[in-house]
């Protein structure tokens, strides 16, 4: 397959101008590179027998004011790759130092804990988890607010009767006791 180069100017009046450098007196023009592409090998084809099978390799000569603007585009070009090619190497070192904090829920059974007391009712589970996790007695009023609500999680006074999913409201009512100031004094 036969290689040729074809060598294309920007004229004054806007068209593009292309010659064939290795054949003399192949030439066109067009209102784009692609049309002036597309005439040389017209051009080319009056001149030899596999123009339309030829390589042609392109050879775009810019005008000096637009060389200098692509050369300015390509010289940022390269500087936010490399800026981009920094910050993904600082995104990989900063992971690496990041230790993962488990975000699991301590691993004990409320539920246990509490039946193993032998709590029956919510008020016992309540008296039981107060005396457990505070030093400090709560007021009447709190312990009877943390019976209202641990009574309400399970729908029922009864703890073996809420046995099956006693420990999700079990934990919810451990969180409002370690909430309370009695808990924060200690």
């Amino acid at each position: 397959m036969a290689k040729y180069t074809a060598t294309y100017t920007h004229e004054d009046d806007g068209w593009w101008t292309v010659r064939i450098k290795e054949v003399q007196g192949v030439h066109s023009q067009g209102r784009s590179i692609s049309q002036a592409r597309n005439r040389v090998r017209e051009a080319l084809s009056l001149f030899v027998d596999d123009a339309d099978t030829a390589e042609i390799t392109d050879d775009i000569k810019l005008p000096p004011v637009v060389r200098k603007f692509v050369m300015k585009v390509e010289a940022v070009t390269r500087d936010a790759e490399r800026s981009l090619a920094r910050m993904a190497k600082a995104k990989e070192q900063a992971a690496r130092k990041l230790i993962p904090t488990p975000r699991n829920a301590a691993r004990f059974d409320l539920t246990a804990m509490v039946l193993t007391s032998g709590a029956k009712t919510t008020t016992e589970a309540v008296d039981y988890l107060t005396w457990r996790i505070l030093r400090v007695p709560v007021a009447t009023e709190t312990r009877n607010a943390l019976v209202a609500f641990l009574t309400k999680e399970l729908g029922t006074e009864s703890l073996v009767r809420a046995k099956t999913y006693l420990e999700d409201p079990l934990r919810m009512t451990t969180h409002l006791i370690m909430s309370t100031p009695e808990y924060q004094m200690v």
